[in-house]
């Protein structure tokens, strides 16, 4: 129903896999960011990817979706209203939402 993923262990290596996929042209189709992990927060991969791609006018930008276990209006307002992520989801996820969530943005093969 969707492609493959790729999974990082800590934020410092996900943003490595985005920089490895974007010099091979091939951007990753969703990339979902767990907000707390180990040596690179999901708040500095965030920035990290969107400074990455206004540097490099980089169109069109990467759908990303926050997730988190810590639903605080801090993180809504930082990353909803500053539009850095395109979705904030909560865990655990709804299955069902998730998978609306995935054909809203594009990403289901029907």
């Amino acid at each position: 129903m969707f492609g493959a993923c790729v999974m990082a262990e800590n934020g410092a290596d996900g943003m490595t896999f985005y920089l490895e996929a974007m010099a091979r042209s091939k951007p990753f189709d969703l990339i979902c960011i767990d907000l707390i992990m180990p040596k690179m927060n999901g708040h500095r991969v965030v920035r990290a990817i969107r400074d990455y791609e206004n540097k490099h006018a980089v169109s069109p930008r990467s759908i990303l979706f926050a997730v988190t276990s810590v639903d605080t209006i801090y993180d809504k307002s930082e990353l909803l209203l500053d539009n850095l992520c395109d979705n904030y989801l909560v865990k655990p996820c709804d299955p069902i939402l998730l998978t609306a969530d995935l054909y809203k943005w594009g990403l289901g093969k029907r």
